[in-house]
């Protein structure tokens, strides 16, 4: 527990200066310019780690974990990440008015470009385009992206989460150990909030505690599957797909907000919840993970 503790406090402190570094010498950021930076961020976990491990000398891979063996539960779980952006959407109009992907980019077309020829242009192009096809084309896209580009990114931050800290944490219970790690995660966001707005732009301040119940209960999901599984991989095929596709729920309601009506709101924590009670259930009956600690049920999966 020292260990994850240390490396929670450094990580947090180094990731912290470099965004204030970031901010002081770029200012406001080109999209682009915050995109290559955000990237480099979500590589700080793994270096971090890395380099903790150098300081412990225990590079040695940790419970297996860190083995390529594709299962069929990888699938379930990054297909579960569209079943809550499904779910999302439904607790969603409790909150705003739904309106299709095709109507969502159009107005978003309008604010942006007003009456212009590049406006009818792009509404032009939109309007070839059956907005079902808009929707499954993006969950698709986003499908493939988790399972490829999008999960080398989150890869640098799922070594430091769900394998770093999984390895310290390994002598204690999954739900503890799910909270411990989604609370630093929610943390280890804070100065991209608070400086960038990353995810909830006119809400900084209450973003910070949102981030914090949004990577708990995501971390619950990934975590499963990585102790379901015994590779940390899945955690970074889930993390990418959700990158990939939960600001389809913001499109969906372009009246609603990242607090409310996103997958970053109250919607998808309903969502994700539902998920999370549907694999309680499913785990009292077959594997008894939510029970056990995640060292037992690590070394199950790697005998």
């Amino acid at each position: 527990m020292k260990k994850a503790i240390v490396f929670s406090v450094v990580l947090c402190a180094i990731s912290w200066l470099a965004a204030l570094a970031f901010q002081a010498v770029v200012g406001t950021p080109a999209p682009l310019g915050y995109t290559l930076f955000g990237v480099v961020y979500m590589f700080l976990p793994l270096i971090v780690a890395l380099v903790m491990q150098l300081c412990e000398r225990s590079t040695k891979e940790s419970l297996g974990m860190l083995h390529f063996r594709p299962r069929w539960s990888w699938l379930v779980g990054a297909l579960l990440v569209p079943v809550t952006l499904g779910l999302c959407a439904l607790v969603g109009m409790l909150f705003a008015e739904p309106v299709s992907m095709a109507e969502s980019l159009r107005m978003q077309i309008t604010a942006a470009l007003g009456d212009t020829p590049e406006a009818e242009k792009a509404l032009a192009e939109i309007n070839k385009v059956p907005g079902w096809v808009m929707g499954v084309g993006t969950i698709v896209s986003g499908l493939l992206a988790g399972a490829t580009i999008n999960a080398v990114a989150a890869f640098g931050e799922e070594y430091g989460w769900r394998y770093y800290l999984v390895s310290k944490l390994r002598d204690k219970k999954f739900l503890p150990a799910s909270l411990f790690i989604g609370i630093v995660w929610g943390i280890w966001h804070a100065p991209m909030i608070l400086l960038f707005g990353h995810n909830y732009p006119n809400d900084r301040v209450a973003g910070i505690g949102m981030m914090v119940i949004l990577c708990i209960l995501l971390g619950i999901i990934e975590l499963y599957f990585v102790v379901k599984s015994g590779s940390m991989w899945p955690s970074a095929i889930i993390h990418g797909t959700f990158n990939g596709i939960s600001g389809m729920a913001l499109l969906w309601f372009p009246t609603g907000s990242a607090l409310t009506t996103g997958m970053t709101g109250v919607a998808g924590f309903v969502a994700m919840g539902i998920v999370i009670a549907a694999l309680w259930l499913y785990d009292r009956k077959h594997d008894n993970i939510f029970a056990s600690t995640i060292e037992a049920k690590l070394n199950n999966e790697n005998d």
